[in-house]
């Protein structure tokens, strides 16, 4: 956070055959409310949600388009991200 931003994060890990975007949803309302208390303000509020799977899905855009009308039902500014835990291990070295 800085003067002019806020931004939050929520991961949710699945495996690739059960992926379950719903359990978004508590994490959506709390995001919402705490916009809420920045639309008084100069700052902006962005949420990124994480979905770090073991594997990629055959459709990574479907996903991803799913996502987005989810967040799209509550009044904030979200960013998708979609990743495997392999390729996060590979990003930060992690061994």
């Amino acid at each position: 956070m800085d003067r002019y931003e806020a931004h939050a994060l929520e991961v949710k890990i699945f495996k690739s055959d059960f992926i379950d975007i719903k359990r978004f949803i508590p994490a959506l309302k709390s995001f919402e409310e705490i916009a809420d208390t920045f639309k008084d303000s100069s700052k902006s509020f962005t949420i990124h949600l994480m979905l770090v799977l073991d594997s990629l899905p055959l459709d990574e855009n479907k996903l991803r388009t799913d996502l987005r009308h989810l967040a799209d039902l509550y009044d904030i500014k979200v960013k998708v991200y979609i990743s495997t835990l392999n390729d996060l291990m590979n990003e930060f070295q992690y061994s």
